[in-house]
């Protein structure tokens, strides 16, 4: 298996971890239940139905509470008004943060042209005052829909451009992560030596 296609694996589980456990544990406590209603182990069936409905809310909050259209919804209008607050102040960072939190609201409902669009608007503001921190982090995202478009140009543009900040910051976390993008970019063009390249670098990152 591809390394990128193995960090895509960890990072879905990584990432929903607390939700796969709680669906286990609703699912075994279930079956449980069921076995034991049978049976007259009150006490142990009463704690079972409290699990149940524990990991049940929480896999109902998982399912409809991070909803995209939901989570939409619920921030469009404040993030909105904050873009248009801060349009035509001097407060550029407040401004390119609420473009990239809106950029990111779309990027939710999976509309990458909306998206990228904002990203780029934040980036331009960002470039102008010299916010090194914000433009590290903005490089990523702008890169990564640049290889979904498979405009591999413009994503490796922005991938080394994220690297080079992050190296100015002395961010390791950060450097880590774009030597690792670096490689998976390079592995899925196909460039099994530039994939070598940067997957050692950012595993020497890791040791030290």
């Amino acid at each position: 298996m591809k390394r990128y296609r193995r960090n895509q694996i960890y990072r879905y589980l990584n990432r929903e971890k607390y939700f796969l456990i709680s669906s286990a544990i609703f699912i075994s406590s279930l079956l449980l239940s069921i076995l034991i209603i049978e049976s007259d182990l009150t006490e142990i069936l009463i704690l079972l139905i409290f699990i149940i409905i524990f990991s049940g809310f929480y896999m109902l909050y998982r399912i409809f509470g991070k909803n995209r259209w939901i989570n939409y919804l619920l921030n469009v209008n404040r993030i909105r008004k904050n873009i248009e607050k801060y349009e035509n102040s001097k407060e550029y960072e407040k401004y390119a943060i609420s473009l990239i939190e809106m950029g990111a609201l779309y990027g939710v409902l999976k509309k990458t042209k909306e998206e990228l669009n904002f990203y780029l608007k934040a980036y331009d503001i960002l470039e102008e005052i010299n916010h090194h921190k914000l433009l590290s982090v903005i490089c990523q995202p702008i890169a990564s829909i640049y290889e979904k478009q498979k405009n591999y140009v413009d994503a490796e543009i922005f991938f080394l451009r994220g690297l080079e900040l992050s190296k100015k910051l002395k961010e390791r976390n950060l450097i880590h992560n774009y030597l690792t993008l670096m490689g998976e970019f390079y592995e899925k063009k196909g460039d099994a030596k530039g994939a070598i390249d940067y997957f050692l670098k950012a595993d020497l990152i890791k040791k030290k």
